[in-house]
């Protein structure tokens, strides 16, 4: 009936959702790079390591090759002095990236050289210094500032690039979603069946009206 394979037809669009889910097709990207890390282990990040290096590790080598400017949204990699937030980073948090400066010691003083972006190299004159950023949320750094630490502390990834990374991501599981919706709106339309697919039966012919004619006949003539 109409009412049974309209069911039939919802309960496959729910068998699809779920297999999907089950599978991880419909995760947030953050839980999926989660659970491949504990089945994969990722390779040790040494210190020594360059920090798009580490950074392509950490995130699986999907986030942009464009550089991450100063004023730029970013999300933590990782923990950093999580137990107390007012002055530490919590993964997968969301900071702004404030500032990127060198710093090193100059004829008995410390000197700080800011930079535009967190890939630049050392400024002239400024080898053998240390890069520091200051990242900085609203929600947890109002009273206490930001927080200054080395990026080798801390990865980070540009925001927009991690919500396209995940969009991209999300495409297969959103064009089988929408298959399984558009086979259960053709049920719902359709009664259930596909047209094209039925048994076609045989359309009467003028030789099979004669036949049962001349049958009919013989029949009544006895």
């Amino acid at each position: 009936t109409r009412c049974a394979r309209a069911t039939m037809a919802r309960s496959s669009l729910g068998c699809t959702l779920l297999y999907l889910t089950t599978t991880g097709a419909l995760r947030p990207l953050t839980l999926r790079r989660a659970s491949a890390a504990r089945t994969f282990p990722q390779p040790r990040m040494s210190d020594e390591a360059p920090d798009a290096g580490r950074r392509s590790l950490l995130f699986g080598g999907l986030n942009r090759p464009d550089s991450i400017k100063v004023g730029d949204e970013v999300i933590a990699g990782n923990d950093y002095n999580s137990s107390s937030p007012a002055f530490g980073v919590i993964r997968f948090q969301g900071y702004k990236l404030q500032r990127v400066y060198y710093q090193g010691v100059r004829d008995g003083l410390v000197e700080r050289v800011d930079v535009d972006s967190l890939e630049a190299k050392p400024p002239p004159g400024c080898a053998g210094y240390t890069k520091y950023m200051c990242l900085y949320s609203s929600k947890y750094h109002a009273a206490s500032g930001p927080v200054v630490l080395s990026p080798t502390e801390v990865e980070v990834v540009r925001m927009r690039d991690e919500i396209a990374d995940s969009a991209w991501l999300a495409l297969p599981g959103l064009f089988w979603v929408w298959l399984a919706y558009t086979f259960w709106r053709y049920g719902e339309d359709n009664g259930g069946a596909f047209r094209g697919l039925e048994k076609p039966t045989a359309k009467p012919t003028v030789a099979s009206d004669e036949l049962a004619a001349a049958l009919s006949t013989l029949a009544q003539t006895r």
